[in-house]
């Protein structure tokens, strides 16, 4: 099932200005996008004006590749582009940005309308949004037809495609949003308008532009001000206490996860193994579950994964779902594509005939003080469950301002104090954390410097005894260079 909008639907749900009557009574739109490049006819193009690009140069590719419609800022268009593109509606606003968010709040509302069953997820925290997002896909498919977010599409664009994208079709929709600023899930939240909010945790992710650690808090917080008054709100144990208020003024249900005994699924008995994480999961909110305990064994690394399925449980029971059903519905999960990825490669080697068989963990997708300090405890496990020394290979972690120097350090000093063998870090900013590792770290000025030598050493094999890498780093560190290094070299 495709949406399918009218033009006049969209000027009145965004009090915009039809530029050509003429165009509007044969012009039907099923889809919207930002991208020039990914339209898929019959679309809205909508285009945004940024720091660094203007969509409105890219309107005539648009229409190009199927665009119908085309949503654009009135002190922007081309008065050419009416008449060279007459059977094409133009509709004028202000503000593109804006108006892209009140269509999707506009479009949630009428979803809304038509099927008052329909249930809506809102997922964000400063870790595992997208791991958090895939695994209540993977599971709540087994229940309804459920939407999720594609991609990496939860900033003020992304989240509005994402709600555009949501049909009659589905009976459930996660919304992963994202944030780099104060207010910025406010904004988002409004538009979501989640049954269900789930808040999967709060670290100093971003601190450069959020300034400090209460300004997350209070802005992943935000989240709860949108969850439908009598909703639930699915959150950390250790955090209960700092939204209790906020909860209690929304009328909403809460459901915790954690270690603690008072959370409502506690996570207990966990067991990291070479390819995999074995755990238990009690469930101790009061209802139809309580003490009720689950086994589960997934193909993925880290205790913070286990703690993610704690808070897909939590959502089930904020949905009343029957948990029976989710072990086995949890059996397809494979993770997410460069968060704590292990493969084991065999290298082979210049001095011997034998080749070296290492265990390659690929979390280069991003990081932040927290996410490393949880893989560098995996890394570290594996290291002493399977024999062998490990390395971490980091690149910079971005946008933490001020405290940039002193939250790489302070990785460093976790990693060296945690027992990593050695640290091997990329970028001018990456380097304080080796200052805080000391002897076995090194630094290079870029990830394919560090990658060139890694790859080297492998081969000779000056560092045989390392069984186990993790590289880790921010999306501009570029740390999947170092990745892409050694699986080549493993099939030299």
């Amino acid at each position: 099932m495709k949406n399918q909008w009218q033009v006049e639907q969209l000027v009145e749900a965004i009090a915009g200005q039809l530029l050509n009557v003429a165009a509007v009574d044969e012009c039907i739109f099923s889809s919207v996008t930002t991208d020039s490049r990914q339209v898929e006819a019959p679309a809205l193009y909508v285009a945004i004006q940024g720091e660094r690009f203007d969509g409105h140069q890219f309107i005539p590719q648009a229409i190009e590749n199927g665009a119908v419609a085309i949503l654009c800022q009135a002190n922007a268009v081309e008065t050419a582009w009416l008449e060279q593109f007459p059977k094409v509606a133009w509709v004028a606003v202000a503000e593109t940005r804006l108006a892209l968010g009140q269509f999707a709040a506009w479009h949630r509302q009428q979803l809304q309308r038509q099927n008052p069953n329909m249930r809506w997820i809102g997922v964000t925290g400063s870790n595992g949004k997208t791991t958090n997002k895939t695994l209540l896909n993977t599971v709540l498919q087994n229940f309804a037809p459920t939407f999720a977010t594609q991609g990496n599409l939860n900033n003020e664009l992304g989240v509005p495609r994402s709600i555009l994208a949501v049909t009659l079709h589905h009976q459930l929709a996660v919304i992963e949003m994202g944030a780099n600023h104060v207010g910025e899930i406010e904004y988002l939240a409004n538009m979501v308008k989640p049954q269900v909010g789930l808040i999967t945790n709060v670290s100093a992710a971003h601190i450069g532009e959020f300034g400090s650690l209460e300004n997350i808090l209070q802005t992943k917080g935000e989240l709860l001000s949108h969850i439908e008054t009598g909703g639930s709100a699915v959150l950390p144990e250790a955090l209960i206490h700092t939204w209790q208020s906020k909860c209690e003024a929304q009328s909403l249900r809460c459901f915790s996860f954690g270690e603690s005994s008072q959370a409502a699924v506690q996570l207990i008995n966990f067991e990291q193994k070479p390819e995999q994480i074995c755990f238990s999961l009690q469930v101790n909110q009061t209802g139809l579950w309580q003490g009720q305990t689950f086994h589960l064994c997934l193909p993925v690394l880290g205790k913070h994964n286990a703690l993610n399925v704690c808070a897909t449980f939590a959502v089930g029971l904020a949905l009343d779902l029957d948990l029976r059903l989710f072990p086995a519905a949890l059996q397809m999960y494979e993770g997410v594509g460069g968060r704590l990825d292990a493969e084991t490669v065999a290298l082979p080697s210049e001095q011997t005939e034998a080749s070296q068989s290492i265990t390659l963990i690929d979390d280069s997708y991003n990081a932040n003080p927290a996410s490393v300090k949880a893989g560098i405890e995996t890394l570290v496990q594996l290291a002493q469950t399977s024999g062998g020394e490990s390395m971490l290979c980091l690149g910079a972690m971005a946008e933490l301002g001020e405290q940039s120097f002193a939250l790489h350090q302070e990785v460093g000093q976790f990693a060296k104090a945690a027992g990593v063998n050695y640290l091997w870090v990329a970028g001018q900013e990456a380097l304080p954390a080796a200052l805080g590792f000391g002897e076995g770290a090194k630094g290079f000025e870029t990830a394919q410097q560090l990658a060139e030598v890694l790859t080297t050493q492998l081969q000779q094999a000056t560092i045989q005894a390392v069984t186990h890498i993790l590289v880790k780093g921010s999306r501009s560190a570029g740390m999947e260079t170092v990745v892409a290094a050694i699986q080549e070299q493993a099939k030299c």
